[in-house]
């Protein structure tokens, strides 16, 4: 997305990096033209990303997961097996 010169200007007056600006845009509240991620949601979203890590540290201390699925539905899944 493209910044205009005033949004850099209020940016680095601010504090608000780049990383900051796509956090909301991805996870804020859409209310007509602005994204707003408050401190309430933004507790939330914390708790819910710990908790895709932790499950992606489990996930990685298996050595890798793999889900077959087609049409929707899952069909089996297992722990990913290196070829080498």
């Amino acid at each position: 997305m493209r910044l205009t010169q005033h949004a850099h200007q209020r940016m680095t007056q601010r504090g608000i990096t780049r990383s900051m600006i796509d956090l909301v845009l991805e996870y804020g509240e859409v209310e007509q033209d602005k994204a707003v991620l408050d401190k309430r949601h933004a507790q939330q979203l914390i708790q819910e990303l710990q908790e895709k890590l932790r499950t992606a540290m489990k996930i990685l201390d298996k050595g890798g997961c793999v889900v077959v699925e087609t049409n929707n539905a899952v069909l089996t899944t297992y722990n990913y097996q290196s070829k080498h």
